[in-house]
């Protein structure tokens, strides 16, 4: 793996995606225990991962991988597409390697994420969407200053069943207020 490091916090790094990282990915999201809380349906093979993975930095998208400093070792990955126009961006985040899930490596991820999107790209907002049974995220969401800002009712079809989703905000201005 890389030694590339983007974003740089205490216990972990951000990097850029690489190419072989697309079997790690695809664990992950082809992992039932992982995918009950992300919107993908559908098998990823390592060919999709690695097409998706040449085409997703962009100017509207910026993708890193969440990796833990002691062992460099690859256990997440995150993401904002970004809205120009509107100054905002939609984040999604996974810790895909269940032995680091609840360790606070998520939290970390999500402060040198948002640090970056408000103070280096400029946003006005950043918006996430979680399931209602995911209580763990939602937990983190808010002590971040994330607000609730819609419930949708039944909205996604997940394990046999409809689903409550939460839409959740935060405003720069909040951000600032809370990394103070």
């Amino acid at each position: 793996m890389s030694d590339t490091v983007f974003l740089n916090g205490k216990n972990i790094y951000l990097r850029p995606p690489e190419l072989n990282d697309a079997s790690i990915f695809g664990k992950w999201f082809n992992d039932p225990e992982i995918r009950k809380y992300i919107s993908n349906r559908f098998p990823y093979s390592l060919f999709i991962e690695e097409e998706l993975i040449k085409n997703i930095n962009s100017e509207k998208n910026v993708f890193l991988v969440i990796c833990e400093k002691k062992s460099k070792k690859a256990i997440g990955n995150m993401s904002i597409n970004i809205n120009w126009v509107n100054r905002r961006a939609m984040l999604g985040i996974i810790i895909g390697e269940i032995e680091f899930q609840n360790k606070g490596y998520g939290k970390e991820a999500m402060v040198l994420m948002l640090d970056y999107a408000f103070s280096e790209l400029n946003l006005h907002k950043i918006v996430l969407e979680v399931y209602d049974f995911n209580k763990k995220a939602l937990s983190l969401y808010k002590k971040l200053g994330f607000k609730r800002e819609g419930h949708f009712k039944k909205h996604s079809f997940k394990e046999g069943k409809y689903m409550d989703l939460t839409y959740m905000g935060l405003l720069e201005k909040e951000w600032q207020k809370y990394s103070e």
